[in-house]
């Protein structure tokens, strides 16, 4: 007997042991300025405290800190930070070790301060605040500078769980810094308003948990902002403001910085945490981390003309666009800068003032507001995205871009938009056919003379009179130039995946159809701009004009081409007008249709779902082609590829992953075929 125990625990040491696979250089390595001399390490959980001790004696280095909230330690070194990743990485027993990325607050500070606050009316602050102007039950965590909570306009705000993720303690006051940006964006938020002083708040009424994670210089380590992220999951936030990112001067794709703040991120999407980020401020083609967290809202900045701020990051990883000013313009001709104006302190100015300043930074605690608005309206926080994406202001091309995200912030709208469901019709492309502005494109094989033009311009044999406005679309054709195969195109539509049916709905009427001749009225999709797939043919003799529904449900979380195709040899004429894309978001209810495009890919329920160490994805195929399926954590890290490029023929499947080397928590399911893309949750437990 007394043998068989040794061997269980000898198995069990194995076990424990069994160091993860590690590299201990990733390519481009550090990836963002870093703090010298510090590592960031964290130890299984199976380690004794005496080993721990002996690995960072051997080190050379010594304990800087300890974190509690994520269960990793700070090791300060006598040598450089590379050689101590590269020391820890190899060790037996050490989970992940990382460099302590350095952050900066997203701003572009001005001196100047004014009182005028034109960035509330843009988003439609005034009519919000009829609806509420907060509630205390909603705390916003904001991870910033250090605080002045004796500032004339704080006089009465409610104040909860403070912490200092920098001095590692309750207190994250600091009395003597001057222009403090985590003064300005919580100003932003919570300012005392209606209060005959100073500047408003977009949510007054609610509560702030104050968290200094970035230093008197503007700087924070990813350390201190990963513990802030995680103290306000800890504690009760319901939204997280983080105006702070990592630069990208260079204008590159942005690596992600890893742990420990990927997992604190984590935790706070585990906790049903709304997270409004900055996108940066460096006019660069890519959101910054932590923007880039597939679970934050990243948050891009918009003028006082609603344009594009000069500084604002932009990709594809960009949610949404707020005001976030420019200090180079006074477009609105007050006689002072465009800057979003908040409070401040700075001795040089007599004390406590205001100042216009520019940045991202000013633009995300705009969205964190209007997301603590609709907490205390009572929308859930699972549909607070979906409620701000959905009813903003559409900018830029129509849809969703990578300039502005799904559009500019509409307080007013996000506010009404019903998160029981009827949330109402968003409108994604609005195609009344009056110009080229709109975007339409032809493709046209035949003889000139014929093909798609405008009604204003040639002359229709059956009459140039549009449904609606004061033009339309038409295609001519005569009888002797030959067979033509004519092609008219939407610009790309962007559907969100969140929608829950889509619609698109057209006017048509037609002329000199009859059987004698062959003509294809035609409407396609294509979701990669050069495959298309035809979906009904309309070639009835319709003289007056018609409304044909078609649901596109099936097309959500796609990016669609529509395309409208004649093809004949006969002297019809096809008249086209009023195109419009809709989706309900929020809602179950369907469009009445004509025709019902079919799903290419479904994506079913894993099952089990929770599940501890295996599980089973299910998925039909419609139409044969090479699939890939991804598993991602809630952060948006790659954990396994099940399918890689993989050709499916139609029918039902199912694919198995074995998770026994995952830790728990949420992971998401990715299935693609190139063109559609369907994810899935699902929940390991251990």
């Amino acid at each position: 007997m007394k043998r068989l125990i040794v061997l269980l625990v000898l198995l069990t040491a194995v076990c424990v042991w069994a160091k993860p696979t590690q590299p201990q250089d990733a390519a481009g390595e550090p990836y963002y300025e870093f703090v010298q001399n510090h590592v960031l390490v964290a130890f299984s959980k199976a380690l004794p405290q005496s080993k721990i001790d002996e690995i960072i004696a051997r080190s050379g280095g010594k304990v800087g800190r300890y974190s509690e909230l994520l269960d990793f330690y700070r090791v300060e070194l006598p040598t450089t930070a590379q050689e101590g990743v590269r020391y820890f990485r190899a060790q037996e027993g050490v989970l992940w070790a990382n460099y302590n990325y350095i952050a900066r607050a997203h701003y572009v500070p001005n001196d100047q301060f004014y009182q005028y606050q034109w960035h509330y009316p843009r988003i439609n602050m005034e009519q919000a605040w009829d609806i509420t102007r907060g509630d205390p039950s909603i705390v916003v965590a904001v991870l910033d500078q250090g605080y002045q909570f004796d500032h004339e306009d704080f006089a009465g705000v409610a104040r909860t769980a403070p912490r200092d993720c920098i001095d590692n303690d309750n207190n994250p006051e600091e009395p003597n810094l001057e222009d403090s940006h985590g003064m300005h964006t919580a100003g932003t938020i919570v300012a005392a308003t209606n209060n005959t002083t100073g500047v408003a708040g977009v949510a007054p009424l609610c509560t702030l948990m104050p968290v200094r994670v970035l230093d008197n210089e503007g700087s924070g380590s990813s350390e201190a902002i990963a513990n802030g992220f995680a103290w306000a999951a800890q504690n009760g936030a319901d939204v997280v403001n983080a105006s702070l990112g990592f630069g990208n001067p260079n204008n590159l794709p942005p690596v992600d910085p890893g742990q420990p703040l990927s997992g604190a991120v984590q935790q706070c999407a585990a906790a049903n945490v709304v997270m409004a980020v900055s996108s940066g401020n460096d006019n660069a083609d890519y959101v910054s981390y932590p923007a880039a967290y597939p679970a934050c809202i990243a948050v891009g900045a918009t003028a006082v003309n609603d344009a594009r701020a000069p500084y604002s990051n932009k990709g594809s990883e960009l949610d949404i666009t707020a005001p976030g000013g420019n200090t180079d313009e006074d477009l609105n001709q007050d006689g002072y800068i465009d800057g979003v104006l908040s409070t401040v302190r700075a001795a040089s100015q007599g004390g406590d003032y205001y100042a216009f300043w520019q940045g991202t930074s000013m633009a995300a605690p705009h969205v964190a507001g209007v997301a603590a608005l609709i907490l205390a309206h009572g929308c859930p926080p699972s549909q607070v995205r979906t409620a701000l994406q959905s009813t903003a202001v559409d900018l830029g091309q129509a849809g969703w871009d990578p300039q502005f995200g799904h559009g500019r912030v509409n307080a007013l709208a996000a506010l009404q938009y019903n998160c029981q469901g009827g949330g109402g019709e968003t409108v994604l492309f609005n195609g009344p056919m009056e110009g080229n502005n709109e975007g339409w494109t032809v493709s046209e094989e035949g003889q000139n003379g014929v093909g798609w033009r405008f009604l204003d311009f040639g002359a229709p044999d059956c009459g140039a009179q549009p449904h609606g406005g004061q033009n339309g679309l038409w295609h001519d054709d005569e009888q002797g130039v030959g067979l033509l195969d004519d092609w008219l195109y939407t610009p790309q539509i962007s559907i969100p995946a969140s929608a829950s049916s889509v619609a698109l709905s057209f006017w048509q009427r037609n002329c000199y159809v009859n059987d004698t001749y062959y003509d294809l009225h035609a409407l396609y999709y294509s979701t990669d701009g050069n495959n298309y797939t035809q979906v009904a043919e309309f070639d009835d003799a319709a003289q007056s004009w018609e409304q044909i529904t078609v649901d596109a449900s099936a097309l959500a979380g796609s990016n669609v081409f529509f395309a409208w195709r004649y093809r004949g040899d006969y002297a019809t004429e096809w008249f086209l007008d009023d195109v419009l894309v809709t989706a309900m978001i929020g809602s179950d209810a369907a469009p009445h249709a004509d025709v019902v495009i079919p799903k290419e890919l479904e994506l079913g329920s894993p099952f089990p779902n929770p599940f501890n160490s295996t599980v089973q994805i299910p998925f039909e195929v419609a139409v044969p082609k090479e699939l890939s399926l991804t598993i991602y954590n809630v952060t948006g890290q790659k954990v396994a590829t099940l399918l890689n490029n993989e050709r499916y023929e139609a029918g039902s499947h199912r694919v198995m992953w074995q998770a026994e080397h995952a830790a728990s928590g949420v992971y998401l399911v990715r299935l693609t075929n190139g063109s559609l893309t369907m994810t899935q949750k699902m929940l390991l437990v251990k």
